[in-house]
């Protein structure tokens, strides 16, 4: 993908026309499109992908296959939720830390509608700090 196309994904236009991702804003300087094009796919299409993770628990990369289900940006970095089948839960990975090109495997069978904390709605309360 282009990084033109990346440029594309922060327009608040395409971001309202595609239900499995919610851009608050482009600016991750280290999202490589190798790695953003086959998530974005794979969540698309419900596939696997086999992926190459180093977590901050495990610097040393390692080969695991998750479902993804939503790619997100926080504001500082890009993740994408999704089922992990080596600890068989749903979590967060940050794309910066995927260090191969994804692989799209087979059908996935977990959802973002299986993963409880996601549909957890939460009640947000902002005010001023006082001291």
């Amino acid at each position: 993908m282009p990084k033109s196309n990346l440029h594309a994904l922060s327009q608040p236009e395409v971001a309202s026309n595609d239900p499995l991702h919610e851009l608050i804003r482009q600016g991750a300087r280290d999202l490589r499109p190798e790695v953003l094009q086959p998530v974005l796919q794979a969540c698309r299409e419900r596939k696997r992908v086999e992926i190459e993770y180093a977590s901050l628990a495990n610097p040393e990369p390692e080969y695991r296959v998750i479902q993804p289900h939503t790619v997100v940006h926080t504001g500082y970095r890009w993740h994408v939720r999704a089922w992990c089948e080596k600890n068989g839960d749903f979590r967060d990975f940050v794309l910066s830390r995927i260090g191969d090109q994804p692989e799209l495997v087979t059908a996935a069978t977990q959802r973002a509608e299986d993963d409880d904390a996601w549909q957890a709605r939460a009640l947000c309360a902002w005010g001023p700090i006082l001291a």
